[in-house]
């Protein structure tokens, strides 16, 4: 009897020891495109972020899953549910993933908005040598949001880009954000936010393959930037069949 209360009490220990996690969802839309739209969608584990981004652009369906681990912050996971394989991006030698020094971010303060239900600051951010423009909402009237910001996303999980945030006076999770360049600007509203435990397997690569990552290999790096960033004036057709052929390259159909 006393070994079994002694199992009982042990795995509550266990659940009480393990740090909290969390979940959020944003729905992604095109200010350009009504076309595209989709879902973003963030989790946290004791240190691990997955990020799942689900675009559907006319009728063709693209799923991007991302991993970070705590145990090996210098590269992101880019897996493929359907090969079973994955690849290692750099975090340093991605503009969409890498932490900029703190002095490279300009953050403008904007002023107060209600947005998806939450009172907001809307802040700028400017990258230095970069025309990426990203606009966010931000509110601190979500539950440890700090804990929150820690999600490794293009948008959160970055010391530097939080740090520079706090020292303009921003704090609080993103009920919106808005990015902008050249080609294209995404919208991507807050439709749900909680504290929950996440399965360990979603921060597994347990049964994935490793791929020859696109970072070793320029020629094709070069090759797929170029398709990518010419689909913009392209018709819903030619963008599918583009589309086709760059998972072709990578090894994924």
């Amino acid at each position: 009897m006393k070994s079994l209360l002694t199992v009982i009490l042990l795995c509550a220990m266990t659940g009480l020891l393990r740090a909290q996690g969390y979940y959020a969802e944003f729905t992604i839309t095109s200010e350009k495109d009504t076309a595209v739209r989709g879902s973003l969608i963030l989790y946290y584990q004791d240190g691990y972020s997955r990020s799942e981004w689900r675009m559907k652009d006319n009728g063709a369906d693209t799923v991007l899953i991302y991993l970070a681990m705590k145990d090996n912050k210098s590269v992101v996971y880019a897996l493929n549910a359907s090969t079973r394989r994955y690849t290692e991006i750099p975090v340093a030698a991605s503009d969409e993933w890498k932490d900029y020094p703190q002095t490279d971010y300009e953050v403008i303060m904007g002023g107060k908005a209600k947005v998806n239900g939450y009172k907001t600051k809307q802040v700028t951010v400017k990258i230095k040598g970069q025309d990426y423009v990203q606009e966010l909402w931000l509110t601190p009237a979500i539950e440890n949001y700090n804990e929150l910001m820690k999600m490794k996303s293009p948008f959160t999980g970055r010391e530097n880009f939080i740090s520079a945030l706090k020292a303009s006076g921003a704090e609080g999770f993103p009920a919106r954000i808005r990015i902008q360049n050249a080609k294209q600007t995404l919208r991507f509203d807050l439709l749900k936010v909680e504290a929950r435990n996440n399965a360990d397997e979603l921060f597994s690569l347990k049964g994935y393959i490793k791929q020859s990552p696109i970072a070793g290999n320029p020629e094709l790096r070069d090759e797929l930037k170029k398709m990518r960033e010419g689909m913009e004036n392209m018709t819903p057709e030619e963008r599918k069949k583009v589309a086709q052929e760059i998972k072709k390259k990578l090894g994924k159909e």
